[in-house]
């Protein structure tokens, strides 16, 4: 009996990582400062509004989807936000048993924006997808029955042209100039901007290949500067976001709406878990109550070194140093012993005892790799 549970317990412990690391809501976003945003690190995308008219607010346009259906028959509704896989998901019902779900995310790899509309009904998905002709001196034109493209000037006065493609579908389609889609199951958009130099190549792919690519240079990216604290998953999240923001192409300042009342973004970590002054890495300064074990991996630092950190039972354990200059100072709690990581040369190093720290001072060189351990 214990191993059946210990097997489901291991079995559970992805998924309810998984689960901290998606922002979920039970309400459509009103305006834009609820909105879960996505982006690419070139173009962003908000999306608010509901299930009878969602608005992406797509760079200089926005977009509107209209559904086909009354929103007063719509019994369930919830919005989220992978952090790790870079999508946002709807997902709603209607009275009469009817489900649909939305995918959007915004390609690095494709430079486009991929929506997906699904219905879990035979030939239920029925919408309009429009651009408002007024909205910054948007023209849209059809160019085939698959296509229409919106340009115009943006607020600055540059021309910009972005296309418009449906490049999956299985029930009945055409653009008068927008797009209306009728008795589908499946339909797969992407939006981009007409000087994308993947504009063809994107064309011919299907939504499972454009989702792994993202997905894939996503986490690789995400992945270059992480934070892990055992059984703290709430802790994390602020953090997560904040990555989630950056990798995004959002500029972090402040405490984002989404994240009122939640103190660990990037910049309280840094400061928490180390402390760059005076030319010195002061290792755990201040690690949080109840943050026991965890680690923290591409930290940057004075003096243009990254640090990666391990701690256990609240203490230092081990560290991995890449130098970026030629002086590296650490101070820690505990003494520690450093190597050259990788290139089988012992390292100079000075330890000395100040106050209540051990201040060491090692000899490096740019792209030193150090491992430090608590002796």
């Amino acid at each position: 009996m214990k191993q059946i549970v210990s097997i489901i317990l291991a079995l559970m412990l992805p998924m309810l990582a998984y689960a901290q690391a998606t922002l979920s809501f039970d309400e459509p976003a009103k305006s834009e400062h609820e909105a879960l945003p996505v982006g690419d690190g070139f173009a962003k995308a908000l999306m608010y509004g509901g299930v009878e008219d969602d608005v992406i607010h797509f760079d200089d346009i926005e977009f509107h989807v209209r559904q086909s259906f009354a929103c007063d028959t719509v019994t369930s509704y919830k919005r989220s936000l992978d952090l790790r896989s870079a999508v946002v998901s709807t997902d709603w019902s209607t009275k009469d048993g009817r489900l649909y779900s939305r995918r959007c995310f915004m390609s690095r790899f494709a430079r486009a924006m991929v929506l997906r509309l699904r219905s879990w009904e035979e030939g239920g998905l029925n919408f309009r997808m429009e651009v408002d002709s007024t909205w910054a001196g948007a023209q849209v034109d059809s160019l085939s029955e698959e296509q229409f493209m919106v340009s115009g000037l943006d607020v600055k006065g540059t021309p910009y042209r972005y296309l418009v493609h449906l490049i999956s579908c299985d029930g009945l389609y055409d653009t008068d100039p927008g797009l209306v889609v009728s008795e589908a199951s499946e339909a797969t958009i992407v939006i981009m901007s007409v000087s994308s130099e993947q504009m063809r190549e994107v064309q011919r792919k299907s939504y499972r290949a454009l989702y792994e690519e993202h997905v894939c240079d996503f986490r690789q990216r995400l992945d270059k500067l992480s934070l892990d604290v055992v059984g703290r998953e709430d802790d994390m999240l602020r953090f997560r976001f904040e990555r989630y923001l950056q990798e995004s192409g959002y500029a972090v300042t402040g405490v984002h709406p989404l994240m009122e009342g939640r103190r660990y973004g990037i910049a309280e970590v840094s400061e928490m878990l180390v402390h760059s002054e005076g030319g010195q890495m002061l290792l755990l300064p201040s690690l949080p109550n109840g943050w026991e074990e965890g680690s923290v991996k591409g930290l940057p630092v004075d003096g243009g070194h990254e640090v990666d950190i391990e701690w256990v039972k609240g203490a230092f354990e081990q560290a991995v140093v890449r130098c970026g200059g030629p002086k590296c100072v650490l101070r820690s709690a505990r003494p520690v012993v450093v190597a050259r990581s990788g290139r089988g040369r012992p390292v100079s190093s000075h330890m000395d005892k100040v106050g209540d720290w051990y201040v060491t001072e090692v000899s490096v060189s740019t792209g030193d790799k150090l491992l430090v351990v608590a002796n």
